[in-house]
């Protein structure tokens, strides 16, 4: 099996903005993460996929313990942390790119929030 890495530039002509080095991919999702965690206010409530999604991204990319005490994470007991199922990199960047274009997976500001983070051309923002 042969892999080919292109640049993330030449991947964002496709459409495809998750770079391939894991420590690169949780960085920038990070950036996306932490950035929709400061939009959440009385009036802004994370969606049930949107919590399941930034949950399984701390765990992945090993900051579970720095969560901050909000609506997402504010339940989220010891045990609970432990029994989420880490991502390997291919099913991270997986859960990314559905997050950012599969309707049913990520709610909007969340999708806005990882489409930033990792550069998305408008023309693919959906």
């Amino acid at each position: 099996m042969v892999t080919v890495s292109l640049p993330l530039s030449a991947g964002w002509v496709f459409g495809w903005c998750v770079p391939d080095d894991d420590g690169a991919a949780k960085n920038l999702l990070m950036t996306a993460v932490i950035a929709y965690e400061n939009t959440l206010n009385i009036f802004l409530v994370a969606s049930d996929g949107s919590k399941i999604f930034c949950r399984l991204a701390r765990k992945w990319c090993g900051v579970a313990k720095t969560a901050p005490r909000n609506r997402i994470y504010s339940s989220m007991t010891q045990a609970e942390w432990d029994a989420c199922k880490l991502w390997s990199g291919d099913d991270a960047r997986d859960a990314i790119y559905d997050a950012m274009y599969a309707q049913a997976t990520a709610g909007t500001t969340l999708r806005k929030c990882l489409w930033e983070a990792f550069e998305v051309p408008s023309i693919f923002r959906a």
